[in-house]
């Protein structure tokens, strides 16, 4: 994994952060201009709340369509390691260690009932 991948990966959640907090004003400021302009009856104020909440699907896409820095890191991470040589060994081993545990406990079993 090289240090710009880290990097990015390390900065999707500052993104992520960065437009929820613009979704969450965006919206607050959309909610405020529409009922200024319905009380005030100003069909400018409600076009620029509808254009406002309309360039808030940016963020909103950003913010739903985005996975976190650990999800990242988890798919670029896991199958790596799952993949390597090293991985692929592990369970031949553990089978046989396994195996000899178990027939180490089945022969103090069986000796333990002959007593």
């Amino acid at each position: 994994m090289s240090l710009w991948q880290i990097y990015l990966i390390s900065q999707v959640d500052s993104l992520l952060t960065t437009c929820a907090v613009l979704l969450i004003i965006g919206v607050i400021i959309g909610i405020i201009m529409v009922f200024i302009g319905v009380s005030d009856e100003n069909d400018k104020v409600i076009a620029g709340a509808k254009k406002l909440l309309y360039w808030l699907t940016i963020p909103l896409a950003i913010v739903i369509f985005t996975p976190s820095s650990k999800t990242l890191a988890a798919m670029y991470v896991i199958p790596k390691i799952a993949d390597s040589q090293f991985m692929q060994q592990v369970p031949d081993k553990l089978t046989s260690l396994a195996n000899k545990w178990l027939d180490k406990q089945i022969k103090d079993i069986k000796a333990e009932e002959n007593k």
